[in-house]
Parts: structure tokens; sequence; C-alpha cells
């Protein structure tokens, strides 16, 4: 299979040919890291930084001995980080670690299915309220018995009501976990970059103040960054004091508002201001070109001074308390982190500007002098402003708007939003659902099938691969004029045989339903191979050596059957006959169930047995195997004839 599409230009790269493997490539962050790499980038950081609360020893034993612990505690008590640490650990004896998420539109909310054989899960309860949290706590019995029964292990993050429901005989793998004190976390972080503070030692008053504030652990762990980004700066010039003080220096910039030489700033200043601040690090002709890009989005009146009058650009980012390297031409704030407080006051400051300044990221996206980092991290920079609930509705249609564009900037860039919004922690289940949406509410343009393909398959299934399937499965029931969501899909499902499982449970139901989707019956021949379906698992054989999976298949080709009999004839079911021919082992299971599946359609039945007759030899020992063949499934046809006829007889 093949899906390729050409999109046009119109600017400096000028026409080119996007195929999978460039759309894939558009899922890079800034630093070049692909989602998988930053998901485990995060959990290697956690458990370098992490500091045990009180109560993980308790934790980690019930998790142990029981295979499920329940885990409570105050907001901000690092209650998601135990329980990730805690699975964490335990790494090296499982094959996944998944989240698991409620179901949608399901009786049930949780799908025991999706706890394989030895994995390692991850259940949050906090988000979930109402009638919904007793319903779920009421399916937890049944979770832990499957996990028990599948080698797996399961952390469940509880909120005050969620343990308040839970019945008793789960309330003795209940542990309350306490935050570890701030000073502890904060010498951690500062630990892990490289900054040693002894526990004797003092701490600067910088540190003093911002301890006692009481922030976070997140807060306390970004401050630590904070910290290390200006040591780094200062090219390790001075001390935990200095550096320390330049970090609340520039947060208290944030509450205070942006400071003015001359009065009320005039607009063309603050557009310089926004712009430096957007394109930190870019090249000064570049920011100028996007401030005046800004002006426009803005409808501010132009400058009508001649040009040589007008004050020229080094004195105006002087003005701004910035300033331009000699050699790169780059532009910088001369103060710490002052972009991020230029953004933040900007967006909390002034609402008028959060539409102009969504048109104008993507105008100033287009500017040629811009390398892709760059334009990287001004996409990035804006959806971290809309990263809040307030906020963030003004994402997806800005990805679907990108998309449909077409071309590679506006493609990356819609790409990169949905990537920041999918890994972040708080907006992660928003995005998905925007996602879900997209997918089902008809046919997507190319640019944005392409961009929620690549967000499903590379992003999604990192940490919710049943999810991703669900919406790449959606997609490949709407696209018409290519099959790059049903490739991706097959490459999905036939990636683990857990996987595996969920999509043939998902298309035998499809397949039954009064209306069916005809690619579903594409996606059961792709999802049929007989390679995928013998070849053994970690922890175990084929899955169809497993009873179910015969059951579901047995379903899924009865309705090939009944709905095009002219596929007892297809290159599946040759593949079929034939790996039954060779593979003894599977003879029984394959022929078992195209036989009851064909049962008692004559026009299916009979093509089954002379394609089975006719198939192609090259050695005296496969004519041999054909031959068995040929009678073993003629013998399987009468006998279910025969059963089917003395069935009906008692009927």
């Amino acid at each position: 299979m093949n899906d390729q599409f050409i999109y046009n230009i119109g600017h400096a790269d000028g026409d080119f040919l996007l195929g999978n493997g460039d759309i894939s490539d558009l899922l890079r962050d800034s630093s070049g890291k692909m989602p998988r790499g930053i998901v485990d980038d995060q959990l290697v950081w956690l458990r370098r930084n992490f500091v045990h609360p009180r109560g993980f020893a308790r934790a980690r034993s019930i998790l142990g001995e029981y295979r499920t612990v329940f885990i409570r505690g105050v907001p901000g008590s690092g209650r998601r980080t135990a329980a990730n640490m805690l699975l964490y650990e335990l790494r090296e004896k499982a094959r996944t670690f998944q989240e698991l998420l409620l179901q949608e539109n399901r009786p049930h909310h949780l799908d025991l299915e999706q706890v394989g054989n030895g994995d390692l899960l991850l259940l949050d309860l906090i988000p979930v309220q109402g009638t919904d949290c007793r319903e779920v706590c009421d399916e937890l019995g049944a979770l832990r018995k499957t996990v028990k029964d599948r080698a797996a292990h399961l952390a469940v993050v509880l909120s005050d009501h969620a343990a308040r429901t839970l019945s008793s005989d789960l309330r003795r793998l209940v542990v309350e976990m306490a935050a570890p004190g701030a000073e502890g976390v904060l010498r951690r972080h500062l630990r892990s970059a490289g900054i040693i503070v002894l526990p004797e030692q003092p701490w600067p008053s910088p540190i003093l103040h911002h301890l006692r504030t009481g922030p976070s652990l997140d807060q306390v762990a970004h401050y630590a960054d904070l910290v290390a980004e200006a040591r780094a700066k200062s090219g390790g010039r001075g001390d935990l004091q200095a550096w320390s003080k330049a970090v609340n220096n520039s947060r208290s910039k944030l509450d205070v508002g942006l400071p003015s030489a001359d009065g009320e700033p005039e607009g063309r200043r603050q557009a310089l201001l926004m712009a430096t601040a957007m394109l930190h690090g870019a090249h000064a002709d570049d920011i100028h070109q996007a401030s005046n890009l800004l002006l426009q989005a803005l409808e501010h009146d132009g400058d009508e001074q001649p040009i040589l009058e007008r004050t020229d650009l080094a004195t105006r980012f002087k003005k701004i308390d910035a300033y331009i390297k000699p050699r790169s031409r780059e532009v910088l704030f001369r103060s710490f982190d002052y972009d991020y407080v230029v953004r933040q006051h900007f967006w909390r400051n002034i609402p008028e500007i959060r539409d102009p300044l969504r048109k104008w990221v993507q105008k100033a996206l287009t500017i040629a002098g811009l390398d892709q980092r760059e334009r990287d991290l001004l996409v990035e920079r804006f959806t971290e402003l809309c990263l809040d609930e307030r906020y963030r509705p003004m994402l997806m249609p800005l990805v679907e708007d990108w998309s449909a564009r077409g071309n590679k900037i506006h493609l990356r860039a819609a790409a990169l939003t949905l990537r920041q919004g999918l890994l972040d922690e708080e907006n992660g289940q928003f995005f998905r659902r925007q996602i879900y949406e997209s997918a089902t509410a008809g046919e997507p343009s190319h640019g944005l099938r392409f961009v929620l393909v690549r967000a499903c398959s590379d992003v999604i299934a990192v940490r919710h691969p049943d999810e991703a399937m669900v919406r790449l499965h959606h997609l490949a029931r709407r696209e018409r004029d290519g099959i790059l969501a049903r490739e991706t899909l097959t490459e999905l499902a036939c990636g683990k045989h857990r996987h595996h499982r969920f999509m043939l449970r998902r298309l035998e139901e499809g397949l039954q339903r009064p209306r069916r989707w005809p690619v579903d019956f594409d996606l059961f021949h792709d999802l049929t191979a007989p390679d995928a379906l013998t070849a053994p698992g970690p922890d175990g054989p084929g899955l169809l050596a497993e009873p179910e999976m015969r059951h579901r298949l047995t379903n899924g080709w009865r309705a090939v059957f009944t709905h095009h009999a002219e596929r007892a004839k297809g290159t599946r079911v040759r593949d079929w006959l034939t790996a039954a021919r060779d593979r003894e082992t599977y003879r029984e299971a394959l022929l078992d169930v195209l036989v009851s599946a064909a049962t008692p359609r004559i026009q299916v039945l009979a093509p089954l047995y002379t394609t089975a007759r006719d198939l192609p030899y090259t050695t005296e020992e496969e004519r041999q195997r054909g031959a068995l063949l040929a009678k073993t499934l003629r013998q399987k046809i009468a006998a279910a004839t025969k059963n089917h006829k003395e069935g009906e007889s008692r009927t």
C-alpha cells in the first residue's frame, strides 16, 4: 500500500512530494525528538528526580504482593507521579506500559481486554466524578481479578470521592501518599542539573522567598529548571544566590506588568516587543518583518515618518531591553526568561490581541528567513499560550485551517500543535476527544487526514493504543481517495497481539451490524493474513490458537461470505488454504474457521474446495500435502453440512 499527495507551496520551499515518511517527520519537536522518545525521556527524567513521598514504600509492598494498589492524597502531593514511578520500577518485568482509559459509548466503563499479560497499567480516577465514578468503582473488582489472572500490575490514582466509593475489600489496598518536603524536591532537582546543595547548607534568600509561597511539587521542579537555565545563561559565573535572584526578578515582572521608559508605549514598540518574545533568538531582520506583520494583523496605522528619519533597529531593540548579537544578528532579551514574561503579559492582560495573534502566527510562519527550528519554536510558544481550559478551543480550528492549506510549513505547524496538546498531561484527553470528533464528523481534508493519522499512530498510540486504533478506524472508514488511515491502522494493529485482538473484535462487531462500512471488509482482509495470525507472541502461540479469536474470525468470515461470496475465491482464502497445507500445527484451526463460516452456502463451500484442490505446487512433498489438505477439507465440509441439516430437522 502506498498513499502520497502532491502539495504546492507558493513560497520559499517550492513544490514538494509529501509521502508517509515526510509526514511522520512532522511530529518531531523543535529539538528533533519524536513523541515516543519524548515520553521515554519524561519517565527517565521523573525517575532521576523523584523523591519518595511518605507511604511510597508501603505502596510498593502492596503492589508487589497483590498486583494492585490504590493511591490517594491531596492535590499537588504527587499522587500520579508516584503511581508512574511504582510501575516504572517494574518495567523490566513487563512488555507494555499503558494508561487505562474509560470507554466511550460502551455499557462498561472499563475494557478488560486492554489488560495484556504482564502489562504495567495506570488508571487515573481523579477527573471522574458523580455517577460515572460510582459505576467505575463497581467495575474495579473485575479489573483487579483480570490483572491478577494475567500477571499484570495496576496502580489506581483515587480522588477523595472515588476513595469513599470503593468496596470494603479494596480499601485495604489504599495507601495515603503525603507529599515530600518542597526543600528535598528542590535539592534533588538542582542536583540533577549539576547544582549541589547539601542538606546543612542554608538556602539563599530568593529561594527561601519562593519556598514560602507554598508552591506545588510541579512548580518546585519548574523553578529548579529555571535556576539551571539562569546558570547556563551566565556561563556558569556567579552562584546560587545570583541565579535564583535572576529567576525571581523575571517572575516578578510578570506580576507587575511591563514598564515603559516613555510612559504608555506606542503600538510599534509593543509590536516589536511581542514579535521578539515570540521569535526570541531569530535574526533581527526577521523579527522586524514579523513586527510589521503583527501591526497589520492588529490593523494598526503605519509609521508615516520618512524612512531615514525613523529610529534605527538597534536602538528600537535597546528600548525593549533586547540586543542584537554582533555576528549572527540574533536578537535576545537582556533579562533572563524575559521572553516568557512578555508573552504571558500580553496574553493575560490584553485580551484583544489573542485572535489577531493567531492570524499573525499563520503569516509569520511564511517569513522566508526563518529556519525550521525558529518556526517550530514559534508554534510551540503560541500553543503554550493556548494550553488553558479557557483558550484551548482555539487550537483545533487552527489545526484544521493549517492542514487544509496543504503546504509543508503549515502542515508541520498543525502537527506540532496537536503533538504538544496531546502530550500535555492536563490537556491530552481534550485533544484526543477533538481528534475523535474530527475523525467521525466526515471526510477531512487531505492535509488534516495526514496530520490526524500521524497524531494517532505516533503520539496517541504511545500511551493509548486502543484510542489510537479507534480514531484510525473512523478515519479509514471515511477516506475515499486513499488508504493512508487503513494502512497505518493495519500496521499498528499487527504490531502486537493485544492490538490485533482489539481490532479483530472491533471488526467482528462492525461486520455484524445492519449498517456495515465497506472498508471494514477490506480491513478484515488486511488483518487476517495467516502469517500474522500464526506468528507466536511473547506469551505463547499465535492468535489462531485462541478459541475466542477463532470464534471472532469465524464471525468475520461469515459476514464476508454472506455479503461478498465472490471473496471465497479471493487471495486471502488462498492464503489461508496455502497456510493450512504447509503448517500442520494450524491446519485444523484454519480449515475449521473457513468451513464454519461458509456452511451451509454451497456457493461458498464449492469454491473453497476447488481452490484447495487446485493450489499450485512445485515439489512432490507439496503435492502430497495438497492432496491431504483437499481430503481433510472435503471431510470437514461433509461433516459440517450433515450437522447443519440435522440441526434444521430438529428445529
